[in-house]
């Protein structure tokens, strides 16, 4: 095998302390270097060099052989033999190709404008809001604020379903909406490039809405959701579709690079998330999901030609496919019917409703026995009272809560609440033509009454 570049160096080596100079003649083939001295040859499999740097006229190389560590350090006749060396290395063409790759991505997305958009509405959103309402920026308290202004929470985001999107610029504290704007900054940009401006944001606003969703879908509990991460995630989810979509297309270092610290964040968030209460794991899932899917559908190839020739096509895709993703899930049911929200709804409909509807059967009874009404009309209007507890009482038996649920207790006792007011109004009707054992046995549920009320949970 001919070699493909020859030259005269001197190795620095270190012998019995003391570093020294060898000389020596370096030949350059296709997978190796031979280092021939006066007293030994020394062969350097490129594969195992993990290290360059070049200095001048000095190469200074770190490999890795049978688990262990050894450097070397050439020092060549001038500068231009070094540089032509290191032309021919495995490691700087990597370099080279990357760095060209990522030079190459700037397209119409030079300066990144819409990331740099999305973190000054950031930013704007949690100045406006925490000085109007006064809020402690590192800690604040009052929740209300978070849902006045538009964050995510089942019970109110049902019927108003732009909080999955508005609840995307609401932070809790300074230190949350920072680490959001540091992670969107730092990767936001590359995808940014990696995809253009118009398809990232079309993408990114998708990955909000998937954070959202999935934070709905996941929780039991009504809990408050809010923050950028969501779409932040999305924005990881965007860059793994794309290394995966397009993998032909990205230098074997700058893609073991991107896949390592995509990885990582995802890991190291997932694994904070999990160990610190209070942080919507959920939401960062259904954003990392979503940016996924977005960029898988809407990526294009980075040869300019292609990438203009598939814009219209795949603008389309997106355009229409995120869309129905969002739509689809909303529209399915499945978080209208969770029983978190059944509850929410029901008990509601007590807090405002019951006492109307007790009063409204005490005066019928009242009006019963001084004939003010007649038997007929009694117990039309008493069936009637009846209806609205035996739909409260369908609607929370119709769903099964978990036990371990922090609302099973009230659940139980809105069921019993129910049933009580039920078997009240049944004996009413059933005894409607004997007004003193109707007053007998009504007196009696009134005193189970005011025990099933005042009893402990």
């Amino acid at each position: 095998m001919d070699y493909i570049v020859s030259k005269q160096v001197k190795v620095l080596v270190n012998i019995e302390g003391s570093l020294r100079e060898l000389a020596a003649s370096l030949q350059f083939y296709s997978s190796y270097l031979s280092l021939v001295m006066a007293d030994r040859d020394v062969r350097i499999e490129l594969s195992d060099i993990d290290t360059l740097q070049l200095q001048g006229a000095e190469l200074r190389l770190r490999m890795k052989a049978q688990g262990q560590s050894q450097n070397f350090t050439l020092l060549f006749n001038s500068k231009e033999d070094a540089k032509e060396l290191m032309s021919h290395m495995p490691l700087q063409k990597e370099a080279q190709e990357s760095q060209e790759f990522m030079q190459n991505l700037d397209f119409d997305a030079k300066k990144t404008p819409v990331t740099t958009v999305i973190i000054a509405l950031n930013i704007i959103v949690f100045v406006l809001m925490y000085a109007s309402e006064g809020l402690n920026f590192i800690q604040p308290q009052n929740l209300d604020v978070f849902m006045k202004w538009g964050s995510n929470r089942i019970f109110e985001t049902v019927d108003q379903p732009w909080r999955l999107f508005t609840c995307a610029f609401i932070h809790f504290g300074v230190l949350h909406i920072a680490c959001n704007m540091y992670f969107l900054h730092a990767i936001g940009r590359l995808s940014e490039k990696l995809l253009g401006p118009r398809f990232y944001i079309i993408i990114y606003i998708f990955a909000a809405f998937m954070g959202s969703l999935a934070s709905l879908l996941w929780n039991a509990d009504g809990v408050i959701s809010a923050g950028a991460s969501g779409a932040v995630f999305g924005v990881v989810g965007m860059i793994g579709a794309f290394l995966l979509m397009r993998r032909s297309e990205v230098p074997e270092r700058t893609f073991k690079s991107l896949k390592n610290n995509m990885l990582q964040i995802v890991v190291l968030n997932f694994v904070f998330g999990m160990s610190i209460p209070g942080i919507d794991n959920a939401a960062h899932m259904g954003g990392l999901v979503g940016g996924f899917i977005g960029a898988a559908l809407m990526s294009r190839s980075l040869d300019p030609k292609k990438r203009k020739a598939q814009f219209i096509p795949k603008l389309l895709l997106g355009l229409i496919c995120l869309p129905l993703i969002c739509i689809g899930i909303w529209e399915s049911g499945i978080i209208q019917n969770k029983p978190i929200l059944i509850f929410h709804q029901v008990a509601n409909t007590l807090d405002t409703e019951q006492n109307d509807h007790l009063k409204n059967s005490d005066n019928l009874v009242n009006a019963l026995m001084t004939n003010v009404i007649g038997q007929e009309e009694f117990k039309t209007e008493m069936t009637h009272e009846k209806e609205f507890w035996n739909k409260l009482l369908d609607q929370i038996s119709a769903v099964e809560f978990d036990q371990k649920s922090r609302v099973f207790s009230s659940v139980t006792r809105i069921k019993k609440v129910c049933v009580f007011q039920i078997d009240y109004l049944d004996t009413a009707i059933n005894h409607s033509t004997n007004f003193k054992e109707m007053q007998v046995l009504l007196k009696q549920k009134e005193e189970e009454w005011k025990t099933l009320i005042t009893s402990p949970l």
